[in-house]
């Protein structure tokens, strides 16, 4: 251990070494530069902490930061561990990540429990939402739970909505559009639905072809349908049966009447 009273600086193990700024020098681990505040590596290896003589975390040589891991992430946070985030009061925002470009944020559990989840939410009073989706800072859906169930959300205020002139006439896609079941090619579980290329034809020409199938610019890439779309087209099928029904019924009525 040397101090030396010319640059105000403790070497502990760095009797070879000079540096001019005071500050803390460490052999191998590092050093605290007073001139700038900040704790840096003399070595060009990671900034490494530790407790009870085992390492718990570091910082790596591009600047991610590890929790129970030592590879290098690209600048990133990494954590192989539980990761608690939380607030005791209030309602502040506890979490918050942004990037530009890519994906925001990457969840992945592995094994095969089913006693686990990937995400977890957990609200104690039915007044708040478990995850709200907002787009440029204002709600655009969220989760809700009655304590029981959950429901999925969209906005349907009639002061965001502009109705059309002219209705479309939607009988002849739902007619062609088809509806079978199959079993999914890579689990071979069996199941029930639409075709996703088959009902971009059958809805071709009309205004919800774009929002009920997402047709990918990669053609190698996989074709998406909205779920929440059957029900609407569902619904609007039983409307015109239930109005061709009361057609009927008025004809049968005045046949009978004659």
């Amino acid at each position: 251990m040397l101090f030396n009273n010319g640059t105000e600086n403790l070497n502990i193990g760095c009797f070879g070494h000079s540096y001019t700024s005071s500050g803390i020098y460490t052999a191998g681990y590092g050093y605290v530069e007073g001139s700038t505040g900040l704790l840096l590596d003399a070595y060009n290896g990671p900034l490494v902490f530790g407790t009870v003589h085992s390492e718990r975390a570091r910082i790596g040589t591009d600047g991610s930061f590890l929790i129970g891991g030592t590879t290098n992430v690209g600048g990133g946070l990494y954590v192989n561990s539980q990761c608690l985030v939380g607030t005791t009061s209030g309602n502040s925002c506890v979490l918050s990540c942004g990037r530009v470009g890519g994906d925001v944020a990457y969840f992945k559990m592995t094994g095969s429990s089913f006693a686990n989840a990937t995400i977890y939410c957990d609200v104690d009073n039915t007044a708040n939402r478990l995850i709200d989706f907002r787009y440029s800072g204002s709600d655009i859906s969220y989760w809700s739970t009655n304590g029981s169930t959950s429901t999925f959300n969209n906005p349907s205020d009639i002061r965001l909505k502009t109705v059309a002139e002219k209705q479309f006439d939607y009988s002849g896609p739902i007619k062609a559009m088809q509806m079978v079941d199959f079993n999914w090619t890579e689990t071979g579980a069996s199941d029930f639905g639409g075709l996703a290329q088959q009902a971009y034809e059958a809805f071709a020409d009309t205004p919800i072809r774009d929002v009920l199938v997402s047709k990918p610019k990669n053609p190698e890439d996989k074709w998406f349908m909205a779920p929440d779309y059957y029900g609407r087209i569902a619904l609007w099928g039983v409307k015109d049966l239930y109005a061709e029904n009361e057609a009927l019924k008025a004809r049968i009525t005045a046949l009978e009447n004659k």
